[in-house]
């Protein structure tokens, strides 16, 4: 019988070279401290129950957040504002969407009420990031599912 050392992989693919294509960035989404918490290897998002999603780049240290009637502020300063749907194609190929829903204390104003976020086949949305309703901040992971899901969700403007 031959006995094989234990570091040979089976995949025929040597470590650290292997990418696991499913979740090529290995991430992962928690609830934090009452925020719903998405982490790869170079991101971290972060969306409350309070209209605010923040992006930030782990290697460069650049972030990103939107917040209200959905301002997007870039390290700290105003860059733009959006309404409906809002796409982010992240470095690594993460996407990040931002659907907006419409403020209830005043109609003709829209806030951030869900978030889309994918990678390969690794999938997440928060709902609830609006104050329309405060306490239903939720994660649906959809591990597996990442494609389908990005197909599914419609990259708006």
């Amino acid at each position: 019988m031959t006995q094989f050392p234990t570091s040979v992989s089976t995949t025929h693919c040597p470590p650290p070279s292997c990418v696991d294509r499913s979740n090529p960035t290995h991430a992962n989404t928690t609830m934090q401290g009452g925020q719903a918490v998405f982490e790869n290897d170079n991101y971290r998002i972060t969306a409350g129950d309070n209209n605010t999603v923040n992006i930030h780049n782990k290697n460069t240290g650049e972030t990103y957040e939107a917040w209200g009637d959905p301002h997007m502020k870039i390290d700290g300063k105003q860059a733009f504002d959006f309404w409906g749907t809002t796409t982010f194609k992240l470095e690594d190929g993460t996407k990040v969407t931002i659907e907006t829903t419409p403020w209830k204390n005043d109609p003709s104003m829209t806030l951030s009420s869900r978030v889309t976020i994918t990678n390969g086949d690794y999938g997440v949305q928060i709902s609830g990031i609006d104050t329309n309703k405060t306490g239903d901040l939720k994660i649906d992971e959809a591990e597996g599912w990442g494609r389908s899901l990005d197909w599914a969700v419609s990259d708006g403007n």
